[in-house]
């Protein structure tokens, strides 16, 4: 049995066209029983003709039906999918960070101008800036290229690429934010589902809401539902850490989607006035910390062990919690684990299976070096958990 049937799409393959085609050949209303189907032959060239195309056009029916289903679709076709509950698929985000200028007093930095970091990544500022008659002044600047490859830490920005007259330096104070890539068909089909499932709670209800935003990058949250304080929380309240968004968009999705006699926390607070109504609203929430992890993973190797195992190994780590991969290229993996996420060290065998050459392999892991003592840990609540390929230290015996 062939097409749909109850065990899924069921393929007709080329040599069964040909079988059939050849079969039905023999048939008296066709060439009958003694026509010549030896290779080469007039009619043996026209069935292999056909079945080929044939063998095509199952492949078409194969692929749009499995495009029909949410577990299987792809690209454009999943896209479609979510667009019938109206989400969108995440567009990739550009980093975005204040750029501090120090320089002659009054000294005009034009829109457009670029800063880089020593690995190479460029930011442009978004506006024409004046120093101040102390000689310093602030800019916000956008990442040239969109993505999390062009996250910056701290201090990274300190390098003007075309010198002006009368600018000295340039740095970033705080670490860049905003960014992020492109939405791929694993994490669209998640939040999919986490949006068809979200009738658990108030506070699930919101969260799935406020995600099909596209420049929302993750929204968590912590929930007091009841009607007495609660680990500092007050009664009937939520504390929502998001990522991504300004800080105006997150409070009209806030204002949007909280019901009346929800009280929110957060050490973020926007005035919010709706334009529609004219109703002004405190709305408060919080942006995640992040919590790095660091990791000893020891090895007992055997005979078809290679040595570009150990960088696999890091690949694979960074892709399941998501951070920063340093060598040869860096590439930044989006973050997965957030508030109150339970890591355990059973999570990464499976990631390894592919990987020859391990007989056995033991993995601990912490938030410092000295603390790399534990085979699960909670990531508290308000924090994103991290890694660095640099702090994955891999023992081969």
């Amino acid at each position: 049995m062939f097409g749909a049937t109850p065990a899924g799409f069921v393929k007709k393959s080329e040599s069964d066209i040909l079988l059939d085609l050849r079969q039905n050949a023999k048939l008296p209303e066709f060439f009958g029983e003694n026509v010549d189907l030896s290779d080469g032959s007039v009619v043996d060239i026209f069935i292999r003709l056909f079945a080929k195309s044939f063998a095509e056009n199952w492949e078409a029916m194969e692929s749009a039906f499995y495009n029909a289903y949410l577990d299987t679709a792809e690209g454009i076709n999943l896209d479609r999918l979510a667009g019938l509950i109206g989400i969108i698929r995440k567009t990739a985000l550009k980093e975005q960070v204040i750029i501090q200028f120090t320089g002659s007093p009054f000294t005009v930095i034009p829109s457009g101008f670029l800063v880089q970091s020593i690995r190479g990544v460029v930011f442009v500022t978004n506006e024409e800036l004046t120093l101040s008659n102390l000689g310093t002044g602030s800019v916000l600047a956008i990442a040239q290229l969109a993505g999390l490859a062009s996250r910056v830490e701290s201090n990274e920005l300190t390098e003007i690429v075309t010198p002006i007259a009368g600018l000295d330096s340039c740095n970033n104070a705080e670490p860049s934010g905003g960014g992020g890539e492109l939405e791929s068909d694993a994490e669209l089909r998640a939040r999919i589902r986490d949006f068809v499932a979200s009738d658990d709670s108030v506070g699930d209800n919101i969260r799935a809401k406020i995600l099909k935003d596209p420049d929302i990058k993750s929204c968590n949250y912590v929930e007091n539902p009841y009607s007495t304080v609660q680990n500092g929380m007050p009664e009937h309240s939520l504390h929502f850490l998001i990522e991504g968004a300004s800080n105006l968009k997150i409070a009209e999705l806030l204002f949007r989607y909280k019901p009346e006699g929800i009280e929110l926390v957060g050490d973020i607070s926007v005035n919010y006035l709706d334009s529609e109504t004219g109703q002004t609203a405190l709305i408060k929430f919080s942006r995640p910390q992040y919590l790095d992890l660091f990791f000893k993973i020891t090895i007992v190797s055997k005979a078809d062990w290679i040595l570009d195992n150990i960088e696999a190994i890091k690949i694979a780590i960074v892709k399941r919690i998501g951070g920063i991969y340093t060598a040869p290229d860096s590439t930044i993996s989006e973050f997965k684990l957030s508030g109150q996420s339970l890591v355990t060290s059973f999570e990464f065998f499976k990631d390894f299976q592919s990987i020859s050459g391990i007989v056995d392999l033991e993995i601990l892991f912490g938030s410092s070096l000295i603390d790399r003592t534990h085979v699960s840990l909670s990531v508290p609540g308000g924090y994103i958990g991290r890694v660095n390929s640099s702090n994955i230290e891999v023992i081969v015996t």
